[in-house]
């Protein structure tokens, strides 16, 4: 006998969330969940009595600030962080949103735990979430757009000024939305870390899964910026595009913290630093391990474990500064007879008590062995260097090419002078561009990954070929060596151009220094060409202790490149560049642009010839085949001319065809007859979301 038609089946949607709320009400009340938080209300708008000005406080209309407060109390509280941790999480599965924004290393197997004690191989992934920011005051003030060619420029375009968040954490990076630059930014995001095991994972030492998660000293870089966008306001879809991006802030975050705290879920704010140590906003963290179980024994460990390891990083840096100040003293004191005529001016922390009275038109040697990072800490230079690796970087020209195309943009601060901070490589990545340290630091770490023996080499370069002007005949400069068993090589970072020693360019290394050894130059010649580069020699170079810099810590942990952009539109580029040149002879009044049939196609071909030439110095044979190729599309009595330029954006191109002599004449070239234009493009990604585009305009006419 069928049911009757007024029962509601027991599986209805409704019934079903109405039988789970009374089950969760039951639990709630059983357990005594509500009366213990009547107790925390209680205990809070007892605590809030001296905000009012008498009598019993108005539960019923809190303000803002005492929601936010009472909200935090209750999280925070033990009745609510053990009745988290009794819910069951489901099965680890990233999000779609973090899977497509979070770039891990390549090649990378899943680290395994399973010899810790658990039956099978699990993951132990960190779960960071960003929930907004706060307190970013710098934000109060307008910003104004970015200063355009000319007023009608500026008026046609929008303007937009953004915050974003890098993260860096164990080969592994994350990149967060735009979000506007407000005094609390929004931010939204969430990310998960897996945890690589440490080196003693696999061997014979024996450690529960909380040592082996202390032992994981590295922590997560966090790299602000500030990106001040333009798009026009014709497009359908915005398009914006970085006009400048500027360092917010910079910080480290020990996750570690989380294994100190009886809770399931830690709230950690982010205090975030500027330059000169001035604070910039707040970041609102959520940090979670759900595959580790905590108990109140295992957190006392881990508080004590940190403790003694802080209380020895403390020991070796302070010994480590005694070294220095012994090593300083000895190095002035060993050539003082070479220093009588040229000065010796360390960049360390002990530089106010080592000047020496020189000889004004002599150039001060330049040895730094205590350098500021980011974060504001101060940090030995040979901590900076980290081997690195990627599968999109083949060769080691290939890695100076890709270091060159990161812009280069000279670090200054309020005042004369260059700022004495250096990036971390996480925070040089996510800004895009760098000075020529951040440049050296780069490129030597990736020549260390080619197993090559690299150093970054400080010293000076020649005024008329040094990166920037200056009011002397030489300044200071950073750049890279390697030692092969042919000799030494140079390599300078900034251009990606690689030369032998006796033909470099620069005028003095004063020292050179890896991740392994520090050196400081002893030898008083004074041309470089006669520089005696056999570092293990303790008469011509002085050296720190290895040993010692094997000890010290926190050093620059490896950071993995993201992959380049494999689809490049370069028939959208043709079509965009070819309705630049019409237009812009139509400004110039030449509305007439006549296209060879076939010329395009020709001229395409040497194009991948000049990218090897760039690349490896020597040029493709195939510019044979485009030779006789052109010589068929120039017909008697007509002459080719044509003007290739590199840049890696159109815009680039652009500005580069028609700020030289030559490629102004080919994309101006006045009205005459059976003249034929042929426009060329081909993309070249690197890493990093880096694409070189190669042009080449070129006019066939006949000759008069």
């Amino acid at each position: 006998m069928s049911a009757p038609s007024d029962v509601v089946p027991d599986d209805a949607p409704g019934t079903s969330l109405a039988s789970l709320r009374a089950v969760i009400d039951a639990k709630l009340r059983d357990e005594g969940i509500y009366s213990q938080l009547r107790s925390l209300l209680h205990e809070h708008a007892t605590a809030n009595l001296v905000h009012h000005d008498g009598g019993t406080p108005d539960l019923t209309t809190p303000d803002h600030d005492d929601n936010d407060r009472l909200l935090h109390t209750l999280l925070e509280s033990d009745v609510v962080q053990q009745l988290i941790a009794s819910i069951q999480p489901p099965p680890l599965s990233s999000p779609p949103s973090v899977t497509k924004q979070f770039t891990a290393q390549e090649a990378t197997a899943v680290p395994s735990w399973s010899h810790q004690g658990s039956a099978r191989s699990q993951p132990v992934v960190v779960h960071v979430r960003v929930l907004g920011g706060r307190a970013f005051v710098d934000n109060l003030v307008d910003i104004a757009p970015p200063a355009c060619s000319t007023p009608s420029e500026s008026a046609k375009l929008m303007h937009r000024t953004c915050l974003r968040f890098d993260v860096a954490f164990q080969n592994q990076r994350f990149q967060s939305q735009l979000v506007d630059c407000v005094v609390d930014p929004p931010f939204d995001e969430t990310m998960a870390f897996s945890l690589q095991p440490p080196p003693s994972i696999g061997h014979s030492v024996a450690m529960s899964k909380w040592e082996s998660l202390c032992a994981i000293q590295e922590s997560i870089h966090w790299t602000i910026t500030k990106h001040v966008q333009t798009s026009p306001p014709a497009s359908s879809t915005a398009l914006w595009t970085d006009v400048s991006v500027e360092l917010v802030a910079a910080a480290a975050l020990d996750w570690r913290q989380w294994l100190t705290s009886p809770h399931p879920v830690v709230h950690i704010p982010l205090t975030l630093q500027g330059p000169m140590k001035v604070p910039v906003g707040v970041l609102n963290l959520r940090v979670d391990i759900p595959a580790v179980h905590k108990t109140t024994a295992t957190t006392h460990d881990a508080k004590l474990y940190l403790q003694k390891e802080t209380i020895s990083t403390h020991g070796t840096q302070s010994h480590l500064y005694q070294y220095c100040k012994h090593w300083w003293a000895d190095y002035l004191r060993d050539h003082r007879n070479a220093t009588s005529t040229t000065s010796i001016v360390p960049s360390s922390s002990s530089s106010s008590s080592s000047s020496l009275a020189t000889d004004k038109l002599s150039f001060s040697h330049w040895i730094r062995l205590f350098v500021e990072d980011d974060t504001q800490r101060y940090k030995l230079v040979c901590t900076y260097v980290t081997p690195l690796r990627s599968l999109h970087l083949s060769t080691p020209s290939e890695a100076a090419r890709f270091v060159s195309l990161l812009p280069f943009v000279r670090a200054s601060h309020v005042g004369s002078g260059r700022d004495a901070t250096w990036q971390s490589l996480a925070a040089f990545l996510a800004l895009g561009h760098g000075d020529c340290e951040e440049h050296a630091i780069l490129l030597a770490s990736l020549l260390l990954g080619f197993g090559l023996e690299a150093y970054v080499c400080m010293g000076t370069i020649r005024r008329s070929t040094a990166i920037t002007s200056s009011s002397h005949d030489s300044v200071r400069h950073v750049w890279v060596a390697t030692m092969l068993t042919s000799g030494v090589v140079l390599w300078e970072a900034v251009t990606g151009e690689c030369v032998a020693a006796s033909a470099a360019m620069y005028d003095r290394v004063d020292c050179v220094f890896n991740h392994q050894s520090f050196y400081a130059n002893c030898q008083d010649r004074i041309e470089f060409a006669l520089v005696d580069w056999t570092v293990e020699n303790p008469q011509l170079w002085k050296a720190l202790d290895p040993a010692l810099i094997a000890q010290v810590g926190p050093r620059q942990p490896s950071v993995a490149l993201r992959p380049p952009v494999t689809m490049t539109d370069d028939a959208a580029t043709d079509r965009a560049l070819r309705h630049w040149l019409q237009a812009t002879r139509a400004a110039h009044g030449l509305h007439t642009t006549r296209w060879h049939p076939d010329l395009s196609h020709y001229i395409r071909m040497a194009l991948t010839s000049y990218e090897v030439e760039r690349v490896f110095g020597s040029a493709n044979v195939d510019n044979v085949y485009f030779q006789n190729s052109v010589q068929g599309a120039v017909p008697q009595g007509h002459t080719f001319k044509g003007f290739p330029v590199s840049g890696t954006s159109l815009d680039d191109v652009q500005r580069k065809l028609v700020a030289d002599v030559v490629g102004r004449e080919v994309v101006l070239f006045p009205k005459a007859t059976h003249a034929q234009f042929g426009v060329a493009v081909k993309s070249v990604p690197y890493p990093e979301g880096i694409c070189v585009i190669w042009a080449m305009v070129a006019v066939v006419y006949k000759t008069s």
